[in-house]
C-alpha cells in the first residue's frame, strides 16, 4: 500500500477564533519579574450587576507556564447588593492571553457563579502586553488589566529560502522566535584551500521581528566553482553588544550554487540513438532538471571534468526536455565516427552536470539487425499499447519482446515493426521497465537494446498510482448520495473509493484516468460539536466535520489515502442548550428521619432546603438523612443547575416521629 500523504491540507475546516487587539508593552529589562503574590483589581461597568474582578498576581512573565495568574470574579446585583442566583454564568473574554478549564486553553470562558463568585487560571502568551479581560452577563461587564512581562526564549531555526548566488545580494529571512535589535547574522564556511580555516562574512538586517529577521545575504566567503556548491553554517547573535547577547548557531543552513539554483538534471531517455556520422539527427532528451542554458556534448569521459566531446546545436529547452542536432562525428581533437558515443548534459549557469552512458551511436552498426528508436517508449501494464520500433535489418516473421513480454506484430518492414504491448502481471506499485529485443525468427539474428548496445533505448510499463490533486463537490449532506468530483493522475478501473470507512458508490473514471466521481455514502458517526451560547445560556451545536478519504486501484491494490478531505455537513446547526432536570425521592424511614435522594440529570451543582428539618440546607450531594422534631407533613426542594441554566422541585412527604417510651 501506498500511504502518501497524512494531511490534504487544502480541505482542511477553518477555525474562526476569537481575537482582539492587544496593546504592546515594550521589553525592559529592567521591568521586574512578576512578584507571587501582588494582586490586581478591577471592576465597575453597566447594567443590573456589579461585576468585580481581580488577579493575583497581576504581572505574569511571558510564556511561563508553570505560574499563572488566578482571576477572581465577584457580582452583586447593583440595585440591593444582593448576590445573583447560585448557577448563574459569567462569560470571560480576554485580548491576550489564555485561560485553562477542563484541560483546554482558550481565549474565552464561561464560569458558573457559587455564592456570587467564581475563579479561573490565566496563563501568559509569547508575546508581551497588557491583557484585557472582561466579564459580562447580559449588558452588565466588569474589566481588569493583567501585565504580560519579558520576552519569548531566543531561537534560530532557518532560513527561507536556503541557497543562493555566491555573489550574494539575495533577499532571504531568518525564522525562529525571540529575535531583539540589534542582531547580526554571520555566514561562515570551512575553506577548501588548504589552510582549513574557517572563512565568514556577515550579512546586511533589513528588519527584525520577534518572530523574523529579513537580511540579504552576503558574498561567499569563498569562490564557487562551476558545478560545486559551498555550504555554510549561519551564526546568529541576538542582542548584539549588550549584557544579554546570545549567539547561536545553525549548522549547513545555507548553499551557495552558481545560477542560484539547486536543479541537477537528469536523463531518462534519448530518442533516437543512433544516426549518421554527418550529424544533423534531431534528437530528444527528457529527463529533468534542465535550466537553460544547458549545454550538450557527444564523447567520452569517466566524469564531467573529464569529458570530451563535440558540442551539439540547441534547438529548444524544456525543464523536462532538451531538443539537439548532433554535430558532425568528427570534431576538433575528438573523433566519434562509427561509435557508441556517451552523452553529457550540463546546465551552463551552474555547472551542475550528467553523463548519460552509451546513449548514441554515428555510423552504420555491423550488426544484420538495429533498433534505433521506439516510438512511444511507455505504455500502461495492461498492454493493447501500439508502438513502432525503427531500426534496420528486420525480416519478417519477428518476435518482439519489451520488457521480457511479448508484444503482437501487426507489421513489419525492413526498417519498422508495428506492434502491440501485451500484459505484464504486477505485485507492487513500481514501474517496470526493461529493453527492447526484436528477432528474425527465419535466421535467428536479434537485437537487445540492453545487450547490444542499444544505449538509452527502453521500454515502460506504467503501473497507474492514483493521485488526488484536487476535490470538487464539498461539503456533503449527511444522508450521503451526493456527487464528488476528484481531479488527479492515475485513476484506473475496476476503482474502489472509500469515505469515512465507508464504501462509495457508482465510481466512474474518465479524463484519460484525470478524474473520477462517485457518490458519497451516508455518515454513520456523530458530527463534531462545539459550544454556542443562547440568550446567556450555554449549550452545544453540531459542526461540520471532515472524514478521510481512500481511492484504490483494484487490479494493482495501489492506493492514496487523504486525512480530512471530504466534509459532512450536519441536517440541524441549532444550539442545543444542556439543561437540568431537578427531580428527588423521599422515604420515611419511621424514626423521625428522611432520606432524600437526588434523581436529577445534568446537573453540575445541587442545592437542597429542608425547612423545619436537621440539617436545614445542604449541597452538591446526592443523598441526604434529615431529622425532624415532630410528626407531620413535611417540604423539601431541590435546585440543581449546570452552565446552561438551573430546574427547581419541590415535594412533600409525611415524616413519623415514634412517641417517646413509656415509663
Amino acid at each position: 500500500m501506498n500511504l502518501r500523504r497524512a494531511l490534504f491540507t487544502a480541505m482542511m475546516i477553518v477555525a474562526v477564533t476569537l481575537l482582539a487587539g492587544a496593546c504592546s508593552s515594550g521589553d525592559s529589562p529592567t521591568r521586574p519579574s512578576a512578584p507571587a503574590g501582588t494582586p490586581g483589581t478591577g471592576g465597575g461597568g453597566s447594567g443590573d450587576f456589579v461585576i468585580s474582578l481581580s488577579s493575583s498576581p497581576n504581572i505574569i512573565n511571558v510564556g511561563d507556564s508553570t505560574t499563572p495568574s488566578v482571576i477572581t470574579v465577584s457580582v452583586r446585583l447593583r440595585s440591593n447588593n444582593n448576590l445573583p442566583p447560585d448557577g448563574a454564568t459569567v462569560t470571560l473574554t480576554t485580548t491576550l492571553g489564555e485561560f485553562t478549564t477542563a484541560g483546554s486553553a482558550q481565549r474565552s470562558a464561561v464560569l458558573t457563579l457559587d455564592n456570587g463568585q467564581a475563579n479561573i487560571r490565566f496563563f501568559p502568551s509569547d508575546v508581551a502586553g497588557e491583557a484585557l479581560i472582561t466579564g459580562r452577563i447580559g449588558e452588565s461587564s466588569g474589566q481588569l488589566q493583567v501585565e504580560i512581562v519579558g520576552s519569548a526564549a531566543f531561537a534560530a531555526n532557518f532560513l527561507e529560502p536556503n541557497f543562493g548566488a555566491p555573489g550574494g545580494g539575495d533577499v532571504v529571512v531568518l525564522r525562529g522566535q525571540g529575535f531583539v535589535s540589534p542582531v547580526q547574522v554571520r555566514f561562515q564556511i570551512l575553506s577548501t584551500l588548504g589552510n582549513q580555516n574557517n572563512l565568514s562574512s556577515t550579512a546586511q538586517i533589513l528588519s527584525v521581528e520577534p518572530t523574523a529577521v529579513t537580511l540579504i545575504t552576503p558574498p561567499s566567503p569563498e569562490s564557487v566553482a562551476v558545478g560545486e556548491t559551498k555550504l555554510a553554517d549561519v551564526f546568529v547573535s541576538n542582542r548584539v553588544g549588550t549584557d544579554n547577547e546570545v549567539v547561536q548557531e545553525i549548522g549547513g543552513a545555507f548553499t551557495y550554487v552558481l545560477g542560484g539554483s539547486l536543479q541537477q538534471p537528469a536523463v531518462s531517455s534519448i530518442s533516437p540513438t543512433n544516426g549518421p556520422n554527418e550529424g544533423g539527427t534531431r534528437l530528444s532528451i527528457l529527463g529533468g532538471g534542465f535550466e537553460a542554458p544547458v549545454q550538450v556534448l557527444f564523447g567520452s569521459g569517466t566524469s564531467v571534468n573529464e569529458f570530451s566531446g563535440v558540442e551539439g546545436v540547441i534547438e529548444n529547452v524544456a525543464s523536462d526536455q532538451i531538443l539537439v542536432s548532433t554535430p558532425p562525428a568528427l570534431g576538433v581533437g575528438q573523433d566519434n565516427r562509427n561509435s557508441v558515443v556517451d552523452i553529457l548534459v550540463r546546465n551552463k549557469s551552474s555547472g551542475f552536470a550528467i553523463i548519460a552512458s552509451a546513449a548514441f551511436r554515428y555510423g552504420l552498426t555491423d550488426t544484420p539487425i538495429f533498433i534505433s528508436a521506439i516510438s512511444p517508449g511507455q505504455g500502461n501494464f495492461t498492454g493493447a499499447t501500439d508502438v513502432t520500433v525503427f531500426g534496420q535489418g528486420f525480416d519478417a516473421p519477428v518476435a518482439v519482446e519489451f520488457a521480457g513480454v511479448g508484444a503482437n506484430v501487426i507489421s513489419v518492414s525492413g526498417t519498422e515493426i508495428l506492434v502491440r504491448t501485451g500484459a505484464v502481471d504486477v505485485s507492487t506499485c513500481e514501474d517496470i521497465a526493461g529493453s527492447i529485443q526484436v528477432t528474425n525468427i527465419n535466421t535467428g539474428d536479434s537485437f537487445d537494446t540492453a545487450r547490444d548496445g542499444g544505449g538509452a533505448i527502453g521500454w515502460i510499463y506504467r503501473v497507474p498510482e492514483p493521485l488526488v490533486s484536487n476535490i470538487a463537490g464539498n461539503p456533503v449532506s449527511a444522508a450521503g448520495g451526493d456527487v464528488i468530483t476528484l481531479n488527479g493522475q492515475g485513476f484506473q478501473e475496476p476503482i474502489q473509493v472509500e469515505v469515512n470507512g465507508q464504501r462509495a458508490f457508482n465510481p466512474i473514471v474518465s479524463g484519460g484516468g484525470t478524474v473520477l466521481t462517485f457518490e458519497t455514502p451516508a455518515f454513520l458517526d456523530g458530527f463534531s460539536t462545539e459550544a454556542c451560547t443562547v440568550a446567556g445560556l450555554t449549550g452545544v451545536q453540531e459542526v461540520p466535520t471532515a472524514v478521510d478519504l481512500k481511492v484504490t486501484n483494484l487490479l494493482t491494490t495501489c492506493d492514496d489515502e487523504l486525512a480530512a478531505a471530504i466534509i459532512y455537513s450536519p441536517d440541524d446547526t441549532s444550539c442545543v442548550l444542556n439543561l437540568p432536570t431537578a427531580a428527588f425521592s423521599a422515604t420515611n424511614n419511621g424514626d423521625g428521619t428522611v432520606t432524600y435522594t437526588s434523581t436529577s440529570t445534568n446537573a453540575s451543582t445541587l442545592r437542597w432546603t429542608f425547612p423545619g428539618g436537621s440539617p436545614s440546607t445542604a449541597s452538591n450531594v446526592q443523598v441526604v438523612v434529615v431529622t425532624y422534631a415532630a410528626s407531620g407533613s413535611v417540604t423539601a426542594s431541590l435546585t440543581a443547575s449546570n452552565s446552561s441554566g438551573s430546574d427547581s422541585v419541590s415535594q412533600g412527604v409525611t415524616v413519623t416521629v415514634p412517641p417517646p417510651p413509656a415509663n
